[in-house]
Order: structure tokens, then sequence, then C-alpha cells
């Protein structure tokens, strides 16, 4: 279950919301402001949307190398630098 939080009620209850998280499996959204901050998830539940997101790379990957095969190695591997170096930004930005 995905629950809302303040940032003050979860630092005020922390060891309540963390035994929910490992044992019941629920999901906070930790707000400060009215804004969404960070979320406390079980580590299984991390390790998944990591793991779907590498495949959803490869994917990408798998049918960008087939569309661009005849592209040069260096044309391949400065687009492939340049995706890093955005997804690195977006992660900074978020």
């Amino acid at each position: 279950m995905e629950l809302k939080i303040s940032a003050a009620k979860a630092k005020q209850g922390f060891e309540n919301v963390l035994n929910r998280v490992a044992s019941g499996g629920d999901e906070y959204v930790i707000e400060r402001g009215g804004r969404a901050v960070a979320a406390l998830v079980p580590v299984e539940r991390l390790k998944q949307v990591r793991k779907a997101a590498r495949l959803r790379l490869l994917e990408i990957l798998k049918r960008n190398q087939e569309a661009n095969r005849f592209a040069a190695p260096t044309e391949t591997e400065r687009l492939v630098n340049e995706a890093v170096a955005h997804a690195r930004a977006s992660r900074r930005d978020s």
C-alpha cells in the first residue's frame, strides 16, 4: 500500500514507518511542503524496479543496435555516451 507522509511525521515515527515497510510491504512517499521528495519502499521492490529498468534499457539498446547496424562504432559510442550523460543529468535534476 502506498502512503503519503510528511517529512516531519516520518522523522517522528521513523521506527514505526520502517517496520511497516520492512514487515508489511507498505510504501511511503515522503513529502516536504506538499511536494514528494523521497520514497521509502521495501528492498525487494527497489530491486524489481532496478531490474525492470535494466531490462528495458537492454531492449532499447538491442533495437537501436539492429536499426543502426551499419553505423560506425564511434557513432554508436557517441550515442551511448550521450544517453548516459542525459540519464545522469535527469537523476540529478529530479
